[in-house]
Order: C-alpha cells, then structure tokens, then sequence
C-alpha cells in the first residue's frame, strides 16, 4: 500500500497521509503544509479519489 501512496504527487500524498494516518485535523494539515484551508481539503479529496483509481488499476492487472 505504501508503494501505491508514493504515485501520488507531493502535496496530495503528504495530505493524505497527515489526514489518514497521522489523524492530523484539516486545520493543523493547512498549517503545517503552509496552504489556505479550502486548498487543503481539495488536495486530500483529489489524493484520495486518485489513490482509488490507481488500486482499481493494479487490482485489474492482478
């Protein structure tokens, strides 16, 4: 899972895991990333849809 984590881009990866794993609010993860908090929300929605689609891709090619 980590691996698949890794293809997301920057942001949206460090968004993700701050949200998902660190249990960080979207407040302290606007913060600590240094963008607005509407920004921060957007970018974890957008790593999280694109981390769907790239299990769905590898669960195919199993």
């Amino acid at each position: 899972m980590v691996c698949l984590v890794q293809k997301l881009g920057v942001e949206k990866r460090n968004g993700v895991i701050l949200r998902d794993y660190y249990d960080f609010t979207y407040e302290e993860i606007a913060q600590l990333m240094g963008v607005s908090l509407p920004k921060t929300k957007v970018l974890i929605h957008r790593g999280r849809k694109e981390l769907q689609q790239i299990i769905s891709q590898v669960k195919r090619e199993e």
